[in-house]
Parts: structure tokens; sequence; C-alpha cells
């Protein structure tokens, strides 16, 4: 900014979806699918989605063998209610559940917070816990199963 001293920056987190032009947005970041065919957009990294339960909710409530098991399942939903899953030995065998969230939120920090304290299973990019996930606090589950995300993007030349 000691560059531009004339710039304004205005940051905005939140994960609403917005307008660029009438929200008076020169630039946004957002994860996942591009649901507007007229945005130019570029992918920015690699992001793993994980689903994941701590130790003590696992003890208590066991662990899903099959993603149908999630619907037995208290589970912590973000924006995203249908979870897409892909078998990792067949990748043509699919499987969407919808999630009826026990808590529901549109950001991951109290996702993963409700999950750390036992409260139900998640799932998040990785890089939002990842340090949980090293330090076992929390665990992975449905290893037969990858979450199906996509990076479609339109990119100008």
């Amino acid at each position: 900014m000691a560059l531009y001293p004339d710039v304004r920056v205005n940051l905005d987190f939140s994960s609403h979806r917005v307008d660029l032009i009438e929200d008076e947005f020169d630039i946004a970041f957002r994860m996942g699918n591009l649901e507007d065919a007229g945005f130019v957009a570029r992918p920015l990294m690699d992001i793993e989605i994980v689903t994941l339960a701590s130790p003590a909710y696992i003890q208590r409530s066991g662990s899903p063998d099959h993603p149908r098991d999630l619907i037995q399942h208290r589970c912590l939903t973000g924006s995203v209610r249908r979870w897409s899953f892909q078998s990792v030995q067949n990748p043509e065998q699919q499987q969407d559940i919808t999630i009826d969230g026990y808590l529901e939120s549109k950001n991951g920090q109290p996702l993963v917070a409700g999950a750390l304290a036992g409260n139900g299973i998640i799932r998040v990019p990785l890089m939002y816990c990842q340090q949980a996930v090293t330090e076992g606090l929390l665990v992975r589950l449905l290893s037969d199963w990858k979450v199906r995300w996509s990076n479609r993007c339109n990119q100008s030349s």
C-alpha cells in the first residue's frame, strides 16, 4: 500500500456470491465449479476435500463404511448439502448423498471446531485442518471413496 497510497482496498471474506459489477468488486476468489460461463477463471491450486471426524466421535458413534451410512450420522455441513463420492477402486461407481446437517455453516472454521469437539462428521478442504489431521485430532473417513470435485474454468488467452 506504500507504493500506491491513493488506492483504496476493501476486502470481503464472506462466502456469499457476488455480482462483480453491481457489488463493485474488481476480483473474486471462489472454490468449486464455475457457475457463470461469462466469467473468466484461472485455477490457483488443487484442493483436496476430505471427510473427517474426531476419534471421540468415532468411538461414540462408529465410523461409516459407505457414503450412504452418513445418513445415520451427525454431519456438520457447509453450503454444499449434496455430498458426492467416487470409488477409489472403481471410478465408475459414484454415490451422491443429501446430508441434513446437524450444524450448518457457510464458513469452515465452525465446522472444523465442531468436529474437533466431537460433534460430528465434516467434509472440508484439507487446508482448513491439515494440522489437526497430522496431529490425529481429526481422522479421515471413507478411505475407499474420494470426494468428487471438479475445477472447470474458462480461461482467457
